[in-house]
Parts: C-alpha cells; structure tokens; sequence
C-alpha cells in the first residue's frame, strides 16, 4: 500500500476526530453556560418567591394595625389601678418618662383626667405603629423592588 492510499484512508478519521473533540469542547462549554443559567434562575425564582410572602407578611401586620385603629380594642379600665400599678403599665407600653411623671402626678388628683391622658397616649402610639407598619412594608418593597412584576408594583404603589 502506497503512502497515498494511507492519507486517504486515515485523512478522515483523523479528521473526523479532531472535528468531533472541537465540537464536543463548544458541546462543554455551552453546556456549562446552560446550567449556570438554570441555576442562576432557579435562585432568583426562590427569592421572588421569599419576596411575596415576606411582602405579604408585612402588609397584612400594617392591616392589622390600621384596622385596629378602628376596631374593637381590649385595654384595661384602670378602675383598681394605684399610682404604682400606673407607672408600671405606662412603662410597659414604652411611654416616655415625662408622660409617666405626669400621669402619676395627677392620678392623685384627677384619675379621670389621668386616664384620659393615657387614653390619648395609647391612640398615638397605635397610631405611629400603624404607620411604622406600613412605611415598613413599603420600604421592604422598594429595597426589594427588582421581584415584584410590574402590575404588582403598580397595585402596591
């Protein structure tokens, strides 16, 4: 057998070879590229996913404290309460010390003007963790804004 007939009996397998590990290489590689997109979506599907439940939360704890401006709320009469017992409660319900010092001072005095005064302190406050709620729920949105899909965002606007 001539030189010749050994090119052209090996030229296409050699060849035929070298084509099939270039294409196999870019097979790889593109491959690769798939999988990193796969994993890359799937990631931020699971954040989407913790975004609109966490949102969800969020809103429906600021519905709470909004409806609870309007609704039946449970607080106590203060009709066996003592200057000590006042101070305690006041204190518990993070009021300021000017306030306590105030309605302990006149609780001896006038008790319906002291309850009066703690009335108003309890609106206030449930008044600002009404609003705290829902500036916390916007803020959650916003930082959180590039998984919500637009016809979300508009009705959250």
């Amino acid at each position: 057998m001539k030189v010749v007939d050994w090119v052209v009996l090996l030229l296409p397998i050699i060849l035929t070879g070298i084509l099939g590990l270039f294409f196999n290489a870019k097979l790889e590689k593109q491959k690769h590229i798939l999988q990193k997109k796969i994993q890359d979506f799937s990631l931020y599907n699971e954040k989407k996913h913790l975004c609109y439940s966490e949102l969800y939360k969020l809103m429906k704890e600021a519905q709470g404290h909004i409806f609870g401006l309007k609704g039946l709320i449970s607080r106590p009469s203060f009709d066996d309460y003592n200057k000590d017992d006042i101070e305690s409660y006041l204190n518990e319900i993070g009021t300021t010390q000017k306030v306590v010092n105030d309605v302990v001072d006149l609780w001896e005095v006038n008790k319906d003007k002291a309850i009066k005064k703690v009335r108003e302190y309890e609106k206030l406050r449930d008044l600002t963790l009404a609003k705290n709620a829902l500036i916390k729920a916007k803020n959650y949105w916003l930082l959180n804004e590039l998984y919500f899909i637009e016809d979300t965002s508009d009705k959250l606007n």
